[in-house]
């Protein structure tokens, strides 16, 4: 991957690149398509995380000791967990399943945050029972932004989007997990990972009022851009154990069960392989097409390959949780940048970056290889 993890124990650390890099966006964000999609079918939330998981190279290739890992699952609506009716919120025990594992991994600290819907804006939370299923985990820290200036910086995303406002914690973590539901949406067609984004930004309106598919695929293509040249990891996890079908996103309408989570890196793959899963045709979704074709060629099955896996058939020996670990009460530092510039379709245009890292928990030098 294309980014700066040699200089993450630099207090500071300035990339300024000028021009054309003579690459193509995709090229340039080096998503790891050999990673592909993993769908995993027919068991317990727990069991298809780790399967899925395992899949892809082990939570070691995503999350490091000491790391802070910000998790945005999607508790904006006033629903039940996993309604008959509504199925609107992610799963809380897939929820709980990921941050069990980030902490297994080393994580010293973890967020878990959603700018909602709901009025007020911690009822969602509390319907989606996310808070309290984290609960046995200490200081795992269940945020909703709404309202809060204080939790956003101001970004140039580049694009239709422009200036917006976007969550700190995003901005500064290690390790970005998103987790969105699998729904239909009366808008955007879908709604996934790329849509799920709205929950990072302060002015979900201003995206509306741009007509959401330009300014979705915009905030996409800056967080992937981002994660690219500062060597934040990212990891997709799709709640499809129930999924909204019809009068989305907040139902009531059709739920049908694919008991199923859909788990990869490259959030544009998921998503269409979300939409094939959903039965909706991924080339009527606007802004799935929009990335599609500008910077990510989703819409060719040549870009990343599907495995799917009936975990109900696996050896749960091996996928079996240990004891519920806890996290540190914080971590000595983190790293914070700056992106004031877009990234121009297709290619890899004149980007400034600054980067602000605090000085982390020192490690014993390494001894000096024969």
């Amino acid at each position: 991957m294309v980014g700066l993890d040699g200089f993450t124990r630099r207090e500071f650390v300035s990339l300024a690149p000028a021009g054309f890099l003579g690459l193509s966006l995709r090229a340039a964000l080096a998503i790891d398509h050999d990673a592909g999609v993993v769908i995993a079918q027919n068991d317990l939330p727990e069991y298809l995380l780790r399967a899925s998981i395992r899949e892809l190279g082990g939570i070691e290739r995503y999350v490091k000791e000491g790391d802070l890992v910000v998790v945005k699952p999607n508790f904006s609506f006033d629903c039940m967990p996993n309604s008959d009716v509504n199925a609107a919120n992610t799963d809380p025990d897939l929820v709980k399943a990921v941050v069990a594992l980030c902490l297994e991994a080393g994580a010293a600290e973890i967020k878990v945050i959603d700018n909602t819907l709901t009025n007020p804006p911690e009822l969602g939370l509390r319907s989606s029972q996310i808070k309290g299923k984290l609960a046995q985990f200490g200081s795992v820290e269940c945020k909703v932004l709404n309202d809060k200036p204080q939790e956003f910086e101001r970004v140039n995303a580049g694009g239709l989007l422009g200036e917006i406002g976007v969550s700190k914690d995003v901005l500064q973590a290690d390790v970005f997990v998103n987790v969105p539901k699998l729904k239909n949406h009366a808008e955007t067609v879908a709604t996934i990972s790329m849509k799920n984004l709205m929950g990072i930004v302060n002015d979900r309106q201003r995206i509306h009022d741009q007509g959401l598919h330009r300014p979705i695929a915009d905030l996409t293509r800056f967080l992937l851009s981002m994660q690219a040249a500062s060597g934040q990891r990212n990891l997709v996890v799709v709640d499809a154990i129930k999924a909204l079908q019809s009068g989305g996103p907040d139902g009531p309408g059709k739920v049908i069960r694919p008991n199923s989570i859909l788990v990869g890196e490259n959030p544009v793959s998921v998503d269409a392989s979300g939409c094939d899963l959903l039965g909706i045709d991924r080339t009527t979704v606007p802004h799935l097409e929009i990335a599609s074709r500008e910077y990510m060629l989703a819409g060719s099955e040549e870009g990343w390959r599907t495995s799917t896996l009936d975990v109900s058939q696996m050896a749960k020996d091996d996928l079996t949780p240990g004891p519920s670990p806890k996290p540190e009460e914080g971590r000595s530092g983190r790293w914070a940048f700056l992106l004031p510039a877009g990234v121009a379709v297709g290619a890899c245009t004149a980007v400034g970056f600054i980067y602000s890292r605090k000085a982390r928990r020192p490690k014993e030098p390494e001894s000096p290889r024969p």
